[in-house]
């Protein structure tokens, strides 16, 4: 049986993806080094990269393995990998929200921002109580700014503050 484009997606897009990651990081790093060499200007990137790096070695070894146990079982069944559509939607879901959220923190605040969306992730991957999706978006929300303002010191306006 032929592969569709989604089989092939699932099997190459994380590895893909990740390889996109991890370039970009490494890429902003290089820019922002070039532009400022002083530590206190870069302390955060390289814990980001490092850790970008690392994870996409990870996932380059699971893609591959995947792809080597997926084609040996194509050969034997004669089957591509079947897909999941409700998880895809969920991810799409989760993707596109967290396009508004980059975009929308500038206009409602970080804090603010990020409550609503660790709000609707937590919704769109079943969470139907709603004191635990208000308590848990709220509380993170509130605990990420203030330890970015207070224990990171970067500078930024927080409306719960």
């Amino acid at each position: 049986m032929k592969e569709n484009f989604f089989t092939k997606l699932d099997r190459w897009g994380a590895l893909l993806t990740a390889l996109a990651i991890a370039a970009i990081s490494i890429a902003y790093l290089t820019q922002s080094y070039l532009a400022s060499s002083k530590l206190y200007n870069i302390i955060f990137l390289v814990p980001m990269v490092l850790i970008a790096v690392f994870l996409t070695v990870i996932i380059i070894g699971r893609s591959l393995k995947m792809v080597l146990k997926s084609s040996s079982a194509d050969v034997t069944n004669n089957n591509p990998t079947p897909t999941s559509d409700g998880k895809n939607l969920v991810i799409a879901g989760l993707m596109g929200g967290f396009l508004v959220y980059a975009f929308s923190i500038r206009y409602v605040g970080f804090d603010v921002a990020s409550a609503f969306y660790i709000a609707f992730s937590l919704w769109i991957q079943g969470e139907r109580r709603i004191i635990v999706i208000v308590l848990m978006s709220v509380i993170t929300a509130f605990a990420v700014t203030w330890l970015l303002i207070h224990g990171a010191r970067v500078p930024a306006i927080a409306t719960f503050l």
